[in-house]
């Protein structure tokens, strides 16, 4: 996501790739994946992406991102 930040696109393209094959399930590397999605103009599918990682369970008990941030204050 740094990368990106900072005008880095391929960089940051390769990392999040690299990221997701390290650990498929990885919310920063959605989130890096949806902020480049976002960045080259298909916000759409960005979104789609990270609502998908947002309410994925995370455990046996179904338990996802969106509610963990929620429980701890934070809005969507």
């Amino acid at each position: 996501m740094l990368d990106l930040m900072e005008g880095r696109v391929e960089e940051a393209r390769r990392e999040a790739q690299t990221a997701r094959r390290l650990n498929s399930q990885s919310f920063s590397a959605a989130l890096a994946q949806a902020m480049l999605l976002s960045s080259g103009g298909r916000a759409e599918d960005a979104r789609t992406l990270l609502d998908r990682a947002l309410h994925t369970p995370l455990d046996a008990n179904g338990r996802t991102i969106a509610q963990s941030l929620a429980r701890h204050g934070l809005s969507l």
